[in-house]
């Protein structure tokens, strides 16, 4: 149900949380009208993974802010919530979203990503994301889930699960 793709200027490899990549977030942000940011955890196992979660969170404040880039500001900063980790390592889930109904289309989904359809070692990245969501689900009590943590910070200490919620449960404004 993605109603568009972008791909910013960053080589797969080489993500790094420049001014540039920041300018580029900002702008983006900007012009979707984001009022919610989900990223990777900042302890991602994968340095690009790791680059854009700083990036996300270094653009939120300045996506509300006036200047930096030709976007008019959004009138209130997004929250943020980060996805859970490869494998769940090193992950403190505070919510559980359960996606059974959707993992069909998640695994279509990640079928698309051909560069990464194998990992190292020869895994299959829909088999391993498969077996996180199951275990997640096994946590909510449903086939499968996602899990996410917020990013505490101002002006919402929940960093964003509220928003979260809302939008999982169908509330307008999510």
């Amino acid at each position: 149900g993605a109603a568009s793709f972008t791909a910013l200027s960053m080589v797969d490899g080489l993500a790094a949380a420049s001014l540039e990549a920041r300018r580029e977030v900002v702008a983006l942000i900007r012009r979707l009208g984001a009022n919610l940011l989900m990223t990777h955890a900042p302890h991602d196992y994968h340095v690009d993974h790791r680059a854009v979660a700083a990036l996300v969170g270094d653009a939120r404040i300045p996506a509300g802010a006036s200047g930096i880039v030709d976007e008019p500001p959004l009138r209130a900063t997004p929250d943020i919530v980060h996805f859970d980790a490869e494998q769940g390592l090193g992950a403190t889930p505070q919510i559980w979203v359960d996606v059974s109904e959707t993992m069909d289309v998640r695994r279509r989904a990640l079928d698309c990503h051909r560069s990464q359809a194998t990992m190292l070692h020869g895994q299959s990245l829909a088999d391993v994301t498969e077996s996180l969501a199951r275990l997640r689900g096994e946590q909510r009590g449903c086939a499968f889930a996602e899990a996410f943590s917020g990013y505490a910070t101002w002006p919402h200490p929940d960093g964003g699960l509220r928003r979260l919620v809302l939008l999982t449960e169908g509330g307008a404004d999510g």
